[in-house]
C-alpha cells in the first residue's frame, strides 16, 4: 500500500515536467492548403491504411507468380553418388543353368555416379492458364480496393480539413460574443448604479458572460479535437500545430444532370471496378475448374552423365512427352463448379446493388448540393442584413440617439449571423465532397 503512495508525487511530477520538456522544443507549426493535406495522407509516410492496402496488392502479385509458375519451365538438377553391391539371387540369376559356367552370388561392389539436368514444361494445360488469367483479374481488383481506400482517406482528410476551418471560426465567434457579452454586462452594471436598472438584469447579464465563456471552451474543445483527427488522419506527430489557409469559399457552379453524373459514377467508382474483376477472377477460376476436364500435355527431357567414375562416365539422355487425360475424380469438380457458380452469382447480385446504391448516393448529392446552395444564399443575405443594422445602430448611437446596449446587440446579431454563414458554408462544402466521392472523382481536391 506504500508503493502507490510513494509513486503518485513522482507521477505528479511527472506530469507537471513534460509540457515544460515539450515547450522545450516546439514542433513547427505546419501550414496547410486542402491539397496540401490530402496529399500528405496519400503520401508514402501518410495514412497508414494506404500502406495495409498496397500489402493486397502485393499478395495478390505474388499469387501471379505463383500460377505462372505452373505453365513455364522447371529445371533442376541432381547428382548421385552410390556405392553398391548387389545379391543377385534376388534377380533369378541361380535359376539360370550355363553349362560350364556359374553366377556367382553377389556383384560388385561397384560406385556409380550420376549427374542429370531435368527439364519439364507444360505443352497445354488450360486449367494453369485461367488460373493465371484469375491471378491477373486479381491484382487489378486489389489496385481497385487500393484505390478506394484512398477515396475514402481524401474524402475523410477533406472533411476534417473543412469542420477544422469551421471550428476555428466557432471559436472566433464565441470570442466575439464574450466581448459583447462582457461590454452589456458593464453597461447594465452602469445603468444599475445610475438606478436605471434592476439587480436582476445585471445577474442575468452575468449569466450570459458565463455562457459564453462556456460556448468558447466548447468551441475550442471541438476545434482542438479536429485537429487532432486531422493530424492523424495524415498521420503526422499529434502535438503539431496546424494552420489551415484554405478559408470556407462559395462559388457558384453549373449542376451536372443527374443521368450523366450517374454514368460517370458508374465508370468512375473504384468500388465498381473492384468488383467486376472480382467477379471475372471467379468466372476464370470457374473456367479453370471446367478445364480440369481436358487432357494436358507435358515434355520432358534429362540429360547428364552415368558411369562408375567421372573419367569413363557416358553422356545420357530421356526424353518425351507425357498426355494426361482426366477420366473420374469421384465428383470433386462438380462439387467445386456448383460452389464457384453460386459466388458468381452472389457476385453478380451484389453488383447490381452496388450499381443502384451508387445511383442513389448520386442523386442523394444532387440535392444535397442544391439545398446546401440555398441555405449559403439565405444566410449571406442574413449576413448583410446584420452588418447594415449594426451599422444602423452605430450611426444612431454616434448621433446620441440609440444607447450602447442596441449597439451591442446588433454586434451580437452580427457575430451570429457570421457564425450561420460559416455554418452554411461548411455544409455547401461536404456536399461538394460527398458529391465528388460519389462520383468517383474526389481524388481531384488534391490538385
Amino acid at each position: 500500500m506504500q508503493t502507490p503512495l510513494v509513486s503518485l508525487p513522482l507521477l505528479l511530477l511527472v506530469w507537471h515536467l513534460n509540457p515544460i520538456c515539450a515547450q522545450e522544443k516546439p514542433l513547427p507549426k505546419l501550414s496547410l492548403t486542402l491539397p496540401d493535406a490530402i496529399k500528405l495522407a496519400l503520401s508514402p509516410h501518410g495514412n497508414l491504411a494506404v500502406d495495409v492496402a498496397d500489402q493486397s496488392v502485393a499478395a495478390a502479385q505474388a499469387r501471379l507468380r505463383g500460377a505462372q509458375a505452373t505453365i513455364k519451365p522447371n529445371v533442376d538438377y541432381s547428382f548421385n553418388a552410390v556405392n553398391e553391391r548387389l545379391n543377385l539371387d534376388v534377380f533369378g540369376f541361380q535359376s539360370v543353368h550355363v553349362p560350364g559356367f556359374t553366377f556367382p552370388q553377389t556383384a560388385g561392389p561397384f560406385e556409380l555416379l550420376e549427374s542429370q539436368i531435368h527439364v519439364r514444361q507444360s505443352l497445354f494445360d488450360r486449367e494453369s492458364m485461367h488460373r493465371r488469367d484469375a491471378a491477373r483479374a486479381g491484382i487489378v481488383a486489389a489496385q481497385s480496393e487500393t484505390d478506394e481506400v484512398r477515396d475514402q482517406i481524401v474524402a475523410q482528410v477533406a472533411r476534417l480539413y473543412l469542420q477544422a476551418q469551421r471550428d476555428g471560426s466557432s471559436v472566433e465567434t464565441a470570442q466575439a460574443l464574450i466581448v459583447t457579452a462582457e461590454s452589456t454586462l458593464k453597461e447594465i452594471g452602469n445603468r444599475n448604479g445610475e438606478g436605471q436598472a434592476l439587480g436582476v438584469d445585471v445577474a442575468q447579464a452575468r449569466i450570459d458572460v458565463a455562457a459564453a465563456k462556456q460556448d468558447l471552451l466548447k468551441a475550442q474543445l471541438e476545434k482542438a479535437r479536429t485537429e487532432i483527427e486531422l493530424l492523424n488522419a495524415m498521420n503526422r506527430d499529434l502535438n503539431t500545430p496546424l494552420e489551415l489557409t484554405d478559408p470556407l469559399t462559395y462559388a457558384a457552379q453549373d449542376m451536372i444532370p443527374a443521368d450523366q453524373a450517374v454514368a460517370t459514377a458508374l465508370q468512375s467508382r473504384s468500388e465498381i471496378l473492384t468488383l467486376q474483376k472480382k467477379l471475372q477472377a471467379t468466372r476464370l477460376n470457374d473456367a479453370a475448374i471446367h478445364a480440369e476436364r481436358l487432357p494436358t500435355l507435358d515434355g520432358y527431357v534429362d540429360g547428364g552423365s552415368t558411369g562408375t567414375s567421372i573419367p569413363n562416365s557416358t553422356g545420357t539422355y530421356d526424353a518425351g512427352v507425357t498426355l494426361r487425360i482426366p477420366i473420374l475424380d469421384g465428383g470433386r469438380r462438380e462439387s467445386q463448379r456448383a460452389e464457384v457458380i453460386t459466388v458468381v452469382r452472389q457476385q453478380e447480385l451484389q453488383l447490381a446493388q452496388l450499381r443502384k446504391r451508387v445511383e442513389i448516393e448520386v442523386r442523394e448529392a444532387l440535392l444535397r448540393m442544391d439545398l446546401a446552395r440555398g441555405y449559403v444564399e439565405l444566410s449571406v443575405a442574413r449576413y448583410k442584413e446584420a452588418k447594415d443594422e449594426l451599422e444602423h445602430r452605430q450611426r444612431r448611437y454616434a448621433q446620441g440617439v440609440g444607447s450602447q446596449m442596441e449597439v451591442n446587440g446588433a454586434q451580437a446579431g452580427l457575430a451570429k449571423a457570421a457564425d450561420a454563414r460559416m455554418a452554411a458554408l461548411l455544409d455547401w462544402n461536404e456536399a461538394r465532397v460527398d458529391l465528388l466521392q460519389a462520383l468517383g472523382t474526389i481524388r481531384t481536391l488534391s490538385e
